[in-house]
């Protein structure tokens, strides 16, 4: 601000008593301030833009990476229902097996 301040004195020649060289200073000086104050919010608002879009990078990375879990996720259960269907027909056979061998040794004792 103090920069402003000595710019805006060395353009109007300010001297100590002037009092229309006074009022042009003060005119400049609040314009200095309305510009600076523009400056600093179009500032805020660019930084809070490049925050707003990097939330919704990582937003959308999250979203990414949630679908990728709930691919592998359902992937992974399908396997499983898949390799427990094996199983279970695997055991059935045994089972399937087991019954007929009993079915020969009993229908072979009642003979």
């Amino acid at each position: 601000m103090k920069q402003f301040e000595l710019q805006i004195q060395k353009e109007l020649n300010v001297g100590i008593g002037e009092e229309q060289n006074q009022i042009k200073y003060q005119m400049k000086l609040f314009q200095c301030l309305i510009s600076c104050c523009l400056q600093l919010s179009i500032e805020n608002q660019e930084k809070q833009l490049r925050d707003s879009k990097l939330r919704i990078k990582a937003i959308n990375k999250l979203d990414h990476i949630n679908q990728q879990i709930g691919s592998q996720s359902a992937i992974a259960q399908k396997s499983y229902r898949k390799n427990l269907k094996k199983q279970i027909t695997f055991q059935l056979c045994l089972i399937s097996t087991f019954v007929n061998e009993i079915k020969i040794c009993y229908s072979s004792k009642k003979k």
